[in-house]
């Protein structure tokens, strides 16, 4: 039976008002039951109440070790194992060899210098001996002889008109040497600098004997250029005409003599 929620009265189910103080029933009221002190739950205060059974420290630190070392063979045992048997070859990878390459330790040797030989020089022909010998006793007039330096094609004319061949050429080529240092290996040897002098290879000269009356070129001779490396050379013109000797060169010190018959 429900009870005035003012006064604690009794009502009766049926009535709206409450016949002691005339307080509205509550529709709630209904299902509320009260129940006697006595039956009432005893629930300590939160201060009172027994402490909660927990597991003792010991029994937790095993059960961490135990995890750990369960985790630890996975790792080790189990995974390498699992990753093998997904794989579809069986072949065990065979180690490779590395190769040792050995970089050979280049050695410098000190500086040696090294000189070569001057360019060939051809004796002094039999013509040449025989021409000396001729002019000695009158029968041949030196008209030309000088030793002097052609550099940059520098040019030297003689013109004569011979009317008593031959005439008789001849010239003594010195070039101009220059050094190089160059690195050379000899065999198994290690390389070193050689300190080496040899003619330079931009010297050269040349004695064009040219006929004045037709314009054409009757006899060349020179130094390196088309010519021979030969420095000491001589030739003759064996007929007469209106000649001109013409002396170029670079690079080189060159002796010239140039000899005609007496008439």
């Amino acid at each position: 039976m429900p009870y005035c929620t003012s006064c604690g009265k009794e009502i009766s189910p049926d009535k709206k008002f409450c016949t002691e103080c005339g307080e509205p029933v509550e529709p709630c009221a209904e299902s509320i039951e009260y129940l006697p002190l006595e039956h009432a739950p005893f629930i300590l205060p939160s201060d009172e109440q027994p402490p909660k059974k927990q597991l003792p420290k010991k029994i937790l630190i095993f059960v961490a070790v135990i995890v750990v070392i369960a985790l630890a063979a996975f790792y080790v045992v189990g995974l390498p194992m699992i990753t093998g048997a997904g794989s579809s070859s069986n072949v065990t990878p065979v180690p490779t060899k590395l190769q040792t390459v050995t970089t050979p330790v280049r050695t410098y040797e000190p500086v040696v210098t090294v000189k070569y030989p001057n360019p060939v020089q051809t004796p002094v022909s039999a013509m040449k001996t025989m021409v000396q010998n001729e002019r000695s006793d009158g029968t041949y007039l030196q008209i030309y002889n000088n030793q002097r330096k052609y550099d940059f094609g520098a040019k030297e004319i003689v013109t004569r008109n011979i009317t008593n061949p031959p005439m008789y050429i001849h010239f003594d080529v010195i070039p101009r040497m220059v050094e190089r240092d160059i690195l050379v290996s000899i065999g198994t040897s290690a390389e070193h600098m050689v300190n080496s002098s040899f003619p330079d290879p931009t010297a050269w000269f040349e004695v064009k004997v040219i006929n004045i009356d037709s314009g054409g070129v009757v006899d060349s001779r020179g130094f390196n250029r088309e010519y021979s490396i030969t420095t000491d050379q001589e030739f003759m013109i064996m007929k007469s005409g209106n000649y001109r000797v013409e002396m170029s060169g670079n690079g080189v010190t060159a002796d010239v003599q140039i000899s005609i018959g007496r008439s």
